[in-house]
């Protein structure tokens, strides 16, 4: 009895947690005809972002050789990726002078001829010997984030890029490469 008592406990609750629903039934007469039936968007559904003219628009799939070749529905030019920063990177760089280059960089990558040469242009200690024995100078640029600066030379205001200053690492690591820098450390003081 008391498990009798338990059920029917439970399907009270049940019947009291839940409110019926009134259904109502009507009843209507349609009549159907059969007449050939083509296919014509009355509403089309747009996507986010787009249309509704767009979204009106139907793609016909031609057919060559056959192979199906799907075809745009819009006539919305593609979106462009956006460009990764110059410090993440790498490839070869185009050492020009003008101005607008410089954000577009691409790292340079070099070929050394061994492994002392490699350690030699490591640009921490190159810069750390160039500003100790040679009196290069490095500050924080107006327009980039560092200036490195030749001996005696003005920067980033008065001075040419890439003559009297630069303003990436490896420019600096080229123009020492250019110069020779690795072959002449013994007459620079740059052991």
């Amino acid at each position: 009895t008391s498990a009798t008592n338990t059920t029917t406990a439970t399907q009270n609750k049940k019947k009291r947690g839940r409110p019926k629903k009134k259904t109502t039934t009507s009843t209507t007469t349609t009549s159907t005809t059969t007449t050939p039936r083509t296919t014509t968007a009355t509403t089309p559904k747009t996507r986010r972002g787009q249309s509704k003219k767009a979204a009106g628009t139907t793609a016909t799939t031609p057919v060559h050789n056959g192979l199906v070749t799907p075809s745009p529905v819009s006539n919305r030019p593609l979106r462009t990726r956006r460009q990764s920063s110059p410090a993440a990177t790498t490839g070869t760089n185009s050492w020009s002078s003008s101005p607008n280059h410089s954000r577009k960089k691409k790292k340079k990558t070099f070929h050394f001829q061994s492994e002392e040469e490699e350690e030699f242009y490591n640009f921490a200690k190159l810069m750390k010997k160039l500003e100790q024995r040679q009196r290069w100078k490095y500050k924080p640029g107006k327009l980039h984030s560092w200036n490195y600066c030749l001996p005696d030379r003005p920067g980033e205001g008065k001075g040419i890029h890439l003559v009297d200053y630069f303003t990436e690492e490896d420019e600096v690591i080229h123009y020492c490469m250019q110069n020779s820098f690795y072959e002449k450390r013994h007459e620079l003081g740059l052991e």
